[in-house]
């Protein structure tokens, strides 16, 4: 009875936790990035098949993998490596991220950005339910070569809340030659889950609770 009772307590303090701070819902740490790949699956979240796709013009040559940053890593994860984006050929390309959010509301999207000085002096951020039409959010722009972590809150865009798919962009632009670089890493996207989705993780957590108790009762006769 006493295990019963300290599994579902802690199953309540993780719903209210979910309830304030959000859940992870992709995580992308680039750590076994291998400098070809144009689509690459969320590492860590509640969205397995969150994906984020370079943009289909952006030569191989011109991407690969680099020193990454422990700014914005979750709990045990080696710091490993980042995405480096290079040459200013590519300037108005970019990548997309998406992932479902049919259960969550209010996202944040965070990252770690620098750029070299001649690198991608302005990084737009759009979003989209569609993929269509994307609307823009923010101007990313930063000046440091080291990088520096980055928070974005979308919890005012209603049209994100409970998306099937939500879409963020971001635009690289303004390199100024062949050397110049952008690196990315530790890309999270967090969201609050609806309260749909914590009323029926909670229905599990009692029914569990309840199943638990019968078994117990059982046990004793």
């Amino acid at each position: 009875m006493r295990a019963t009772l300290t599994f579902v307590g802690t199953l309540v303090i993780a719903i209210q936790a979910s309830s304030v701070d959000g859940a992870l819902v992709a995580y992308w740490h680039f750590n076994t990035y291998n400098g070809d790949d144009h689509s690459i699956t969320s590492d860590l979240g509640a969205d397995a098949g969150a994906t984020m796709t370079i943009d289909a013009l952006w030569l191989n040559g011109d991407l690969s993998a680099q020193t990454g940053h422990s700014g914005n890593l979750i709990g045990a994860t080696p710091v490993g490596d980042g995405i480096q984006f290079m040459d200013a050929e590519n300037n108005g390309r970019g990548f997309t991220l998406e992932a479902d959010l049919s259960t969550f509301a209010n996202p944040v999207l965070s990252f770690d950005y620098k750029r070299t000085g001649n690198g991608f002096n302005n990084v737009d951020l759009y979003y989209s339910t569609d993929n269509i039409t994307f609307t823009k959010f923010v101007d990313v722009d930063n000046v440091d070569a080291s990088y520096t972590t980055h928070s974005y809150d979308f919890s005012a865009i209603n049209a994100l809340d409970g998306a099937s798919t939500a879409y963020f962009r971001f635009v690289l632009d303004g390199a100024s030659n062949a050397s110049g670089t952008a690196d990315f890493d530790n890309i999270q996207l967090n969201a609050v889950p609806e309260p749909s989705s914590l009323a029926m993780l909670g229905l599990g957590g009692m029914a569990l609770f309840g199943a638990n108790r019968r078994r117990l009762r059982k046990s004793r006769v």
